[in-house]
Order: C-alpha cells, then sequence, then structure tokens
C-alpha cells in the first residue's frame, strides 16, 4: 500500500528548537500541537507518544536547573541525543500543503483536494529522528539566544513582555522516511518542499531560519520495490 521516500534535509542555517522544557508549557503546548486525529496503522496511541516526548524531555533537561528551563524551548533528547519528532515533519507538509493547495493548485470537482490528499495519505515512518551533522548525531545544542518577546495574556487582553531563550544548532542535517499513499506522487512531495525550503521548518521561521535545500536518496515504489535515486533541490 504505502510508497516510501527516503529523504534528506540540509540547513542552511541555524535550525532552533520549540519544544518548552518546562512540564506544563509543555503539556498545554502537545495538547494543542500534537494530538492528531489521524493516525496510520498501528501506530503509537496520543497517550503513549504524550509519555515518550515527555521522557525526551526530562533527558534534554536533566542538566538544568528549574530556574534556567524557564522560558527555554529546545529540542527532545533520547539517548543523549538531540532528536526531532516525526510529528513535526509530518505537520510541516500539512502546512506547506495547505497552502499550496489554497493559492497555487486548482481542484476537479469531485475530487479531493491538494491539502486533503497529503493529510491524510501521508506519514512519517519513524517516531524520533536524530540530529545529525557529517553524519552523526549532535549530543548537545550549539548555541541559545535570548530574546523579548511580545504576548497577550488570553481572556484579559494584557500586553506583557517576557524573554525567550532559544537553542539551535547550526547546519544541521535531518534524513527520515515518508510513507506515502499512491495518490500521493513524488512531485506532490517535491512542490510541498520547493516552498517549504523557503517557509523553514520549526522554530523562528518568521526571521529565516530552518531553511533547507532537500533531496531524494531513494525511492521504493509500491509496484516493483526498486529504488531510485533523486536530485538536490532548494
Amino acid at each position: 500500500m504505502w510508497i516510501e521516500h527516503l529523504i534528506e534535509w540540509r540547513f542552511l542555517g541555524q535550525l532552533r528548537g520549540t519544544l518548552p522544557m518546562q512540564e506544563q508549557l509543555w503539556r498545554d503546548w502537545f495538547d494543542k500541537h500534537l494530538l492528531d486525529r489521524i493516525r496510520p496503522p498501528a501506530h503509537k496511541t496520543s497517550v503513549e507518544m504524550q509519555e515518550e516526548v515527555y521522557g525526551a524531555i526530562v533527558e534534554a533537561g536533566t542538566a538544568l536547573a528549574e530556574e534556567e528551563k524557564r522560558g527555554l524551548v529546545g529540542f527532545p533528547k533520547m539517548d543523549g541525543h538531540l532528536v526531532v519528532g516525526g510529528y513535526t515533519i509530518r505537520s510541516h507538509f500539512k502546512d506547506c500543503a495547505r497552502v499550496i493547495s489554497r493559492f497555487l493548485v486548482g481542484r476537479l470537482k469531485g475530487e479531493s483536494s491538494f491539502a486533503t490528499k497529503m493529510v491524510n495519505g501521508l506519514y512519517v515512518k519513524d517516531d524520533w529522528l536524530p540530529i545529525l551533522r557529517d553524519g552523526q548525531p549532535i549530543a548537545e545544542p550549539d548555541g541559545i539566544e535570548e530574546k523579548p518577546i511580545t504576548a497577550i495574556v488570553p481572556g484579559s487582553g494584557q500586553r506583557i513582555t517576557a524573554i525567550k531563550r532559544v537553542f539551535y544548532v547550526k547546519h544541521p542535517t535531518l534524513i527520515f522516511t515518508l510513507l506515502a499513499l499512491p495518490s500521493v506522487k513524488k512531485v506532490d512531495l517535491e512542490k510541498c518542499m520547493e516552498y517549504g525550503a523557503v517557509h523553514g521548518y520549526l522554530g523562528d521561521r518568521s526571521i529565516g531560519h530552518g531553511r533547507y535545500r532537500f533531496t531524494f536518496l531513494n525511492t521504493k515504489e509500491a509496484t516493483n520495490g526498486e529504488g531510485a535515486s533523486g536530485t538536490e533541490k532548494s
């Protein structure tokens, strides 16, 4: 049923974390962003993913005092290495597909929209993906940036200023496998990544972080299982 696409993203600058290190902030963030109602067969439940993510955050924050975790966002950590969740990559494709579907791709009467095909027919094979540099997992972020942010308190409309602290890594690589139904073509994935490569992935996209170049390393077609190499795009 599934076509497997092995893909590499090479980031042009910084990749910035987005996961709150404080437990309650993480729980709130998780409920808002991660509880996805559509899951591939035999995939983990949302509760199982919650506990796994929490374990990864605990590992990432073991060297930090509680005071240091305040206002801090970063990356989960598993087995001593920084990781990203496969769900974040799927969310990236979904966001890109919705923009492309709305502004660039038409829809024939009686057919599913481009966004619907991508949302229902595309998954990431692995739950966790190591952040790589020169082919090796990265153990620690390269640095942390602090900056003021302005937010509005829900319900009161009060505007407050706080300090946001962000972990980042420079010029990393991600390699992951997408599981696609036959209705999702390779050209559809290319369209999403051509947009996403400029739009950016993970944190601080609005200021140009998270941009990447992508390469199809291998594609196993559903009909014959043979791989096909691709070319790098940005």
